[in-house]
């Protein structure tokens, strides 16, 4: 699965796109979220339209804050672009956070998105910091596919379980999956900030998911794969330990 949006560097840990029709509050918020959470970048939009354009071309957001009473002529609302949003496939599963003063806005809001949050203003910052930080935290469906660029800039999304490894050559990175091969212009230092923990460098070269580890010959420095006996993966003696402590979890 994927979808056709251009290339776009991912900076940082969690990507936030902020909605909010109040300039000051708007820029409140995105000041306070990368001020007290780290790794986030705020992406800030005051209007239906502009919040369309950064939408539909950033396939990387983690989190939608959305007031939902806009001040727009077109007569959208924070929900409207919550419904755009499940239509984008990357964004079926995002975590979205409403904000409003009206409560009778939730039903819509809820049944519409399934939104993560309905959060009612006035509220305190640490509330919304404590939801964005309770979804950082949260071993959800979003967060078990991978989303990289692949070599024209076109999004890939592969579930984490897919993954076999990934090697580096020829200033490319190659993933392996269970059925598939991927190649990407982004280096491997680009990777490990988005992988989990299970996959684990064990070569300058590799990369690789240890749920798929059968064996590790000591003699020869080969991990051997579970169900995939083609593919023998190298490990670097300077990875050595790392790919024991791992075995050993």
């Amino acid at each position: 699965m994927f979808t056709f949006l251009q290339e776009r560097e991912v900076l940082c840990f969690m990507k936030i796109l902020i909605v909010e029709d109040e300039i000051l509050q708007l820029n409140a918020y995105a000041c306070s979220i990368q001020k007290k959470i780290p790794d986030t970048e705020c992406l800030k939009a005051s209007c239906y339209v502009d919040a369309l354009n950064i939408i539909d071309n950033t396939p990387d957001i983690d989190i939608f804050i959305l007031d939902i009473s806009l001040d727009d002529s077109d007569k959208y609302t924070g929900i409207d672009i919550g419904r755009h949003i499940r239509t984008i496939p990357v964004y079926k599963k995002a975590n979205i956070i409403f904000l409003t003063g009206y409560s009778d806005a939730a039903i819509d809001a809820i049944n519409d998105t399934h939104c993560t949050y309905f959060l009612l203003k006035p509220l305190p910052f640490e509330r919304l910091a404590s939801c964005i930080q309770e979804i950082m935290n949260d071993d959800s469906p979003q967060d078990k596919e991978l989303r990289f660029p692949d070599n024209t800039g076109v999004y890939m999304i592969i579930p984490y379980d897919d993954i076999l490894y990934l090697t580096s050559t020829n200033h490319k990175t190659i993933l392996y999956t269970t059925d598939a091969r991927y190649s990407s212009a982004k280096s491997f230092s680009y990777f490990l900030k988005l992988l989990p923990e299970r996959f684990v460098r064990c070569h300058k070269s590799f990369i690789v998911n240890m749920q798929y580890v059968s064996s590790y010959d000591r003699t020869t420095l080969y991990l051997r794969l579970r169900g995939f006996p083609q593919h023998n993966i190298p490990v670097g003696r300077t990875f050595k330990n790392a790919i024991l402590s791992s075995l050993n979890n």
